[in-house]
């Protein structure tokens, strides 16, 4: 299976998901978490988006202008958008958000890169890709921009874009990268396939990676949800675990340490009271989506989750000579279990309802 080192998205995909709350945006997100691919949002993509985003909210407030005065020609009582008297701020307010949603993505930026205008020019005049011929002819320098962004990358790249026709060319397997575009990453040695859509990378290349698509949204879920599930499952969850935990018992211990305590303080007898006289939870880490999910109208119910525990248990004895004296060894545990959390899928976040052990699935001595 094609694993790509990059993903690099141009402006077509992110202007048709400006909110970045899309399944594929999702699946996308933790396929890089887990393959540790790099993603891209280049530095000239980021500008056209910014620009995209500034036109729609200018369209937006043209429109609620024009629907305010159409209720106030009926006579009928104000919506509450009619207050959009700030449209600097709002343009302001969509882009903070929009670059928000990057960096919940993990996309990573790359700056203009740098050649001569030279370079340009001589391109432009041989009308190779990026740049067409005809009218179109000194149409292409942003998309010229991004090419040479997407040739500063080693590796294998998947270079996701709409925009076939300066792109892309068609084959018999469907749009491939431009032979143009192809020339040059031979003579760079690099390893770029194009992809027309998201959906596309992600049906061929990202969903195999995950037993289902719920799998990916769980995955996705738990990449922006690890420690609330870790509090949650610690506030339920602590005596459950520590019952589930291997006792530590006499001969576990290096029992020497009371044996001399009790010759060196001259007691006489040396009694070990309980198994473990004292455990606790030390911590509990969330670490990936297992499977297991179960859907209820396209809402995930529940779903099993990887876990790391730590827990401390303490092993009490009793020095006897006509008084008492306690004495104590701790030693710790690490335990991999799998937990089954019952959620609410509120969207973008999620929201424990419960939370059971399903099953420890390994455990050692750290201490």
């Amino acid at each position: 299976m094609w694993r790509p080192t990059h993903i690099v998205l141009d402006s077509t995909e992110l202007v048709a998901d400006l909110r970045v709350t899309s399944t594929r945006m999702s699946i996308l997100r933790a396929y890089c978490q887990k393959f540790d691919t790099h993603l891209i949002v280049p530095r000239v993509v980021r500008l056209e988006v910014a620009n995209h985003i500034a036109s729609r909210v200018r369209d937006a407030i043209i429109s609620s202008n024009e629907t305010t005065k159409a209720y106030r020609d009926a006579g009928l009582p104000l919506p509450e958008f009619a207050s959009l008297n700030d449209p600097a701020g709002l343009v302001s307010s969509a882009q903070e958000r929009f670059q928000q949603r990057l960096v919940w993505l993990g996309a990573e930026t790359l700056a203009f890169p740098d050649f001569s205008h030279e370079q340009v020019v001589t391109r432009l005049l041989q009308e190779r890709r990026p740049f067409r011929g005809g009218k179109a002819k000194e149409v292409g320098y942003r998309d010229f921009l991004l090419w040479k962004n997407v040739m500063s990358l080693q590796g294998r790249v998947a270079f996701v874009t709409s925009n076939t026709k300066d792109f892309g060319e068609k084959s018999d397997s469907g749009v491939v990268l431009h032979s143009d575009l192809q020339d040059d990453a031979i003579e760079e040695g690099r390893e770029v396939r194009l992809f027309p859509a998201l959906s596309h990378l992600t049906r061929d290349v990202l969903q195999p990676q995950f037993s289902s698509l719920a799998q990916a949204q769980v995955e996705s879920l738990v990449l922006d949800n690890r420690e609330m599930l870790a509090d949650f499952a610690w506030t339920h969850l602590e005596h459950e675990l520590i019952a589930a935990s291997p006792s530590f018992s006499l001969r576990d211990f290096d029992i020497t340490w009371a044996e001399e305590a009790a010759e060196e303080s001259g007691f006489g007898k040396l009694e070990v009271i309980g198994d473990a006289a004292y455990s606790e939870v030390l911590h509990i880490v969330v670490e990936e989506g297992l499977g297991g999910m179960r859907l209820e109208v396209d809402k995930i119910s529940s779903f099993n989750c990887n876990a790391s525990v730590g827990i401390a248990q303490t092993l009490q004895c009793y020095l006897w000579y006509g008084s008492a004296e306690t004495i104590a060894e701790t030693r710790e545990i690490e335990m991999q279990v799998e937990l089954e959390f019952t959620v609410r899928d509120e969207g973008d976040s999620l929201e424990p309802d419960g939370v059971s052990l399903a099953r420890v699935r390994d455990w050692q001595w750290v201490s």
